[in-house]
């Protein structure tokens, strides 16, 4: 899932790096949705996922939990729409302490997620069906994490004045007709919650609420 538009602290960050210089890493690349939204920066990241690459997009196989890179190297790690995947298999705040870690002096870690909060019904579908999916798989995935939680989970290993973070919109769009078949290819009934939820989103659509982000730098030496 993508952000539209990304965080201005973000993108201010990304005008200054030096592409031979500072390399960027997306933790969980899956379909390179992110990685395009940095093309017009200049900016092309090196895609880690644990599956199999997908075309183009993994450059490196790898657990984000265990990232196989080498400390005091990177001028960005990226997270987006990670963290709250991570949360069932319990630690989070050392892989992010982890993560931290690889940054080179002056690197900076962005974390991205949707948030839970929701305004309108298109939205309440939204964080539903994250629900729904992740009770499908809940050692694998989580529900929509907030930015609160995400400071408490990770407090004892990075301390909550390292971090900056804020809120943005999310105006990434969603194919409601697609998501239909998806929950419809399941074994819901025709009167339970799943039913329920697909002529929801046949009436009302399906949109992302606002995202949340949070950056920390590079952990100062000595």
């Amino acid at each position: 899932m993508p952000f539209r538009p990304l965080p201005k602290i973000f993108t201010d960050h990304l005008a200054t790096l030096d592409p031979r210089r500072d390399p960027v890493v997306e933790l969980g690349s899956g379909d390179g949705a992110f990685a395009a939204l940095l093309e017009p920066y200049g900016v092309r990241p090196f895609g880690l996922d644990r599956g199999a690459p997908w075309s183009g997009t993994c450059d490196i196989v790898g657990d984000a939990r265990r990232a196989p890179l080498r400390p005091g190297t990177l001028a960005v790690v990226a997270a987006p729409n990670l963290v709250r995947h991570l949360v069932p298999r319990r630690g989070l705040g050392p892989w992010v302490a982890e993560w931290r870690r690889l940054l080179k002096p002056g690197g900076r870690l962005y974390v991205f997620e949707d948030a839970p909060d929701v305004r309108v019904p298109a939205q309440r579908h939204f964080r539903d069906v994250q629900d729904f999916l992740a009770q499908l798989a809940p050692t694998a995935r989580g529900p929509l994490l907030g930015r609160e939680r995400f400071l408490d989970l990770t407090a004892a290993a990075v301390p909550r004045q390292a971090w900056q973070t804020g809120y943005c919109p999310n105006e990434a769009t969603i194919d409601a007709g697609e998501v239909m078949r998806m929950l419809g290819s399941g074994r819901g009934g025709a009167g339970g919650p799943v039913a329920a939820l697909i002529r929801g989103i046949g009436r009302d659509g399906i949109a992302p609420g606002r995202c949340w982000w949070a950056m920390c730098e590079a952990e100062e030496q000595g």
